[in-house]
């Protein structure tokens, strides 16, 4: 598990913005010292997520109750080179968080999930499906895309 804290990003194609992360051996006692310091969960989302890096950045492919999302994270000429690569254009590119998405989702869908988790969204919800997103986890820009449902 990993603890991290992304800042402010900026709009435009890519997404950018700063992050701070580090590793968290146990995350029951992570969730009860934030709980002790008065925090509470706000939104919840699981993924399971698989990584391919080279020297430039990483392609991650994220399975998520709502789809599979592809994650370009790089300096953005590296993000279009391997988006052409990929099949993708511009045009596919979106900057929304997993939170926008789900909500986006749960406009579209009428579903009454409170957090983008397999138990509250289904395995069904693959064919409410979402388009895109990018996304960052190093601070540089970043595009991320869901694949169509299957």
């Amino acid at each position: 598990m990993e603890a991290y804290a992304q800042g402010e990003g900026k709009a435009g194609r890519h997404k950018s913005r700063g992050e701070l992360e580090t590793g968290v051996s146990e995350g029951e006692t992570m969730d009860a010292i934030l709980r002790a310091l008065g925090f509470e969960p706000s939104f919840v989302y699981e993924k399971f997520r698989a990584e391919w890096r080279d020297d430039e950045g990483n392609v991650v492919l994220d399975h998520t109750p709502l789809g599979d999302v592809a994650e370009i994270e790089g300096k953005s000429r590296w993000i279009d080179r391997i988006a052409r690569e990929l099949g993708l254009t511009p045009a596919d590119y979106i900057t929304k968080s997993y939170a926008e998405l789900f909500f986006d989702w749960k406009r579209k869908t009428g579903s009454r999930a409170q957090n983008m988790t397999f138990r509250e969204c289904g395995e069904s919800a693959n064919s409410g499906g979402t388009k895109g997103s990018k996304r960052l986890s190093q601070p540089a820009s970043s595009s991320k895309r869901p694949s169509r449902s299957r």
